[in-house]
């Protein structure tokens, strides 16, 4: 009698345990699922409930052992315990299995963390593009360069959050949520201030040829030619496109990220031809590499694996590492903000990144 009445408890204990889990299960499977319209906070705070039910079936499945250990005990001091012995084996396959769907479950809160945290980023790489974009269309309509700009917001001083925040509430063409742009302002920001350097970082422009043309060394097309591009540069813009009076074509100051020449270019003819178009500081992973520390590949740390299909935004163009003759990169991974080097192809030809 008493024996029965032990695993009548232990039996209520598991059927509380079970009930737990199965609903923490639930919570669990729509967080790790690729099609979920959950934002990164709301994966995060799910999660965390998720993990409180864990942890109360764990508290409840711990309660149990005790239990288990009296059962034994008691069956072994009676000479025919007949059904109560298969009962206390079916309570213990009923322990472990709950156990193991815990374990499950930890494991799904483990990547929905995952999810959320590149979700975060992706949030965050959205939302700076688009600030950065009504940025651009401002420093357009005024004519400014970036250093210019940037002097005219604070006289040059780094812009400390309140400045910074009071700047994008004022700026056309950008809709600002409650915490999305404090959360910007956090990404950005070094010793709690935006410096000059890293305002230029985020309204940094790209080009890539599309077409061979000539960069010359003023905004005339008729100036000196200082070199030929060929398709597949890429250059940074160091102004807003411009007109030329006699031709009446956009022009734009850059540097070449090859040679770092500096000079002007003409980003489309009058007659429509396209030289130039925004982009060329993206790659695509085309085969599976690493992210390293260093620029040399020799004694470098691995970051983190480049699956095939990822997208890496350039920090630094292409450098070479001569101890491995190969060229690479820094960036940062689009998929979560990982930053490091990256070659763009081994020794021996395999190509892993190319432009996009």
């Amino acid at each position: 009698q008493a024996c029965g009445a032990i695993l009548g408890s232990i039996a209520e204990l598991l059927q509380s345990c079970e009930a737990t889990a199965s609903a923490a299960e639930n919570r669990a499977k729509p967080l790790i699922k690729d099609d979920t319209e959950k934002g990164s906070d709301e994966i995060n705070a799910e999660a965390d409930e998720v993990l409180k039910s864990v942890e109360e079936a764990e508290t409840t499945l711990q309660s149990s052992t005790g239990k288990f250990s009296e059962a034994k005990e008691a069956l072994a001091a009676l000479e025919a315990p007949g059904q109560m012995s298969s009962d206390l084996q079916k309570l213990e396959k009923r322990e472990s299995r709950t156990k193991g769907q815990l374990a499950k479950i930890t494991a799904a809160v483990k990547v929905a963390r995952e999810k959320a945290k590149r979700k975060a980023y992706a949030e965050f790489d959205q939302k700076r593009t688009e600030c950065a974009t009504a940025i651009r269309a401002q420093m357009t309509s005024k004519e400014k360069s970036a250093d210019d700009f940037f002097e005219e917001l604070n006289g040059g001083e780094a812009l400390d959050r309140e400045k910074f925040l009071n700047f994008l509430k004022d700026l056309p063409g950008l809709e600002c949520f409650d915490g999305q742009m404090e959360k910007l302002f956090d990404n950005l920001a070094t010793e709690g201030s935006i410096s000059k350097a890293g305002f230029k970082d985020l309204v940094r422009v790209f080009y890539k040829c599309v077409k061979a043309t000539v960069m010359s060394s003023e905004i005339s097309i008729k100036s000196k030619t200082i070199r030929r591009l060929e398709v597949g540069e890429v250059l940074e813009a160091l102004a807003t496109p411009c007109q030329e009076e006699a031709t009446r074509v956009m022009r734009v100051q850059c540097v070449a990220t090859q040679d770092e020449l500096t000079g002007w270019v003409t980003v489309a003819g009058n007659q429509g031809t396209t030289f130039l178009e925004p982009g060329g500081n993206f790659y695509t992973c085309v085969k599976e590499t690493v992210l390293s520390d260093t620029l040399e590949l020799q004694d470098s740390k691995t970051l983190r694996r480049i699956a095939k299909g990822e997208v890496i935004e350039v920090l630094e163009f292409p450098k070479k590492d001569a101890t491995a003759d190969v060229r690479r990169i820094k960036g940062k991974a689009k998929l979560d903000g990982a930053v490091g080097w990256i070659s763009l192809a081994s020794n021996q030809g395999t190509v892993f990144l190319e432009s996009c």
